[in-house]
């Protein structure tokens, strides 16, 4: 992909450098599936450590990803409140980041 390519995102470009990066996900299988001993051996924070690694190359901020797992099958309220968590999320995206680092730098990925 040319949006991170070397020159634009990293190396003598910088065009991504401190803006955030948070992946928003939904899976069809439970929480449970996404461990060493589940259906996809892996957690799931550990299949998008490319992705935090690539944030981290470009410079930019990661911050948690927002998951709904087993998406298909949680409660009419379990998905209303999901909802609710992005759309306040949308309307205020740093707000979260700021709490979770008050008075820090903003310059680690974590």
């Amino acid at each position: 992909d040319r949006v991170l390519g070397k020159g634009f995102a990293f190396g003598d470009g910088s065009a991504l450098e401190g803006k955030y990066w948070r992946s928003v996900i939904t899976t069809g299988g439970k929480e449970e599936a996404f461990s060493a001993r589940g259906y996809n051996k892996y957690p799931l924070e550990q299949i998008l450590q490319p992705f935090e690694l690539t944030a981290a190359l470009c410079q930019m901020h990661w911050m948690e990803p927002l998951v709904l797992y087993w998406s298909r099958n949680v409660s009419d309220i379990e998905r209303y409140e999901h909802a609710e968590l992005y759309r306040r999320w949308l309307s205020n995206p740093l707000d979260e980041w700021e709490a979770l680092h008050q008075g820090g730098q903003h310059g680690d990925n974590q």
